[in-house]
């Protein structure tokens, strides 16, 4: 069908259909076909692919499909993704194109030198918080997930943290949703916080900006030096490899996973002696700043 389409500007397409010996209908059909129901969704599948590659456009097709099935319902493979990526010319603009600069990415580039608002500053307990991502082998190192989580360096708190299969920014709200509740818990407020991450994909998108300075009125501060000048989490990493790694290798679904991250997170939490605070454990270490602080622990937990 395709080369009687591509010849019959030149030749005809009478006589291309009789060389192909296609019936005229057949061809018609093709090149216009009903509208259907598989074609609706296919529609609107590649404007969703369209969303995400305009989100994400650094992405390559082992992100997008995770982030693509964030968005829709039922979640497609990677042979539909191949297929929706050829089409309308999404893989060609991916590969040859570079991606338009954000507006933040924008903003961020002139601000160079001045992004990291932390540095040589002394912050009271839980006004300051470092968080990123780590990736996180299960089920003997033949899976992965990815935990996102904040840390107060004051107190070595955890006050929010959540795992998925993506390292993207619905993962990085549900974090931030536990952040909230955690601050309501403990009576701060959200507009005296300070969060400090890297300058990822999902730290400079939209959305997430929009919930951290319209949404809360936080402020933003970046790492301009990588994971040397976000130490906080690189040490939470650090212990997480090091002590829990076996634990959670062991895990053999994406729920179990969950479990055991949530055991272990009470764990470093409520019985792990810190040396960085005099051998306490964090809950013991945030009642103390508690009374300080006037702040409300009583039913605190590490959701």
């Amino acid at each position: 069908m395709q080369l009687v389409h591509n010849h019959k500007d030149t030749h005809g397409l009478n006589q291309c259909l009789e060389a192909a010996g296609v019936a005229k209908s057949s061809y018609y059909h093709w090149s216009d076909p009903p509208e259907t129901d598989r074609r609706q969704f296919d529609r609107w599948l590649r404007d969703k692919l369209s969303e995400v590659i305009d989100d994400y456009p650094e992405y390559g097709r082992r992100r997008l499909l995770p982030e693509l099935n964030e968005r829709v319902e039922p979640h497609i493979g990677e042979t539909k993704l191949r297929k929706l990526l050829s089409e309308q010319g999404l893989a060609l603009k991916q590969a040859t194109s570079p991606p338009p600069e954000s507006g933040p990415r924008r903003i961020i580039k002139q601000a160079a030198g001045q992004l990291n608002k932390v540095a040589g500053r002394t912050f009271r307990p839980l006004r300051m918080v470092s968080g990123d991502f780590t990736e996180i082998p299960f089920d003997g190192g033949r899976r992965k997930a990815h935990l996102m989580a904040f840390v107060d360096p004051v107190s070595r708190w955890i006050p929010g943290w959540a795992i998925g299969p993506s390292d993207n920014t619905d993962l990085a709200l549900k974090a931030l949703d536990r952040l909230r509740t955690t601050y309501e818990k403990l009576g701060l407020d959200m507009d005296e916080l300070t969060i400090h991450q890297d300058q990822d994909a999902v730290f400079t998108s939209y959305r997430w900006l929009y919930e951290l300075l319209l949404e809360d009125g936080a402020t933003v501060s970046y790492s301009e030096n990588g994971a040397r000048q976000n130490p906080w989490i690189e040490s939470l990493w650090g212990r997480f490899s090091v002590e829990f790694l076996a634990h959670l290798r062991r895990a053999g679904s994406l729920p179990e996973l969950k479990r055991t991250a949530e055991e272990l997170i009470h764990f470093y939490l409520y019985d792990r002696r810190h040396s960085s605070i005099g051998n306490k454990n964090p809950y013991e270490q945030l009642k103390q700043i508690a009374t300080e602080e006037n702040l409300q622990v009583e039913h605190l937990s590490p959701n």
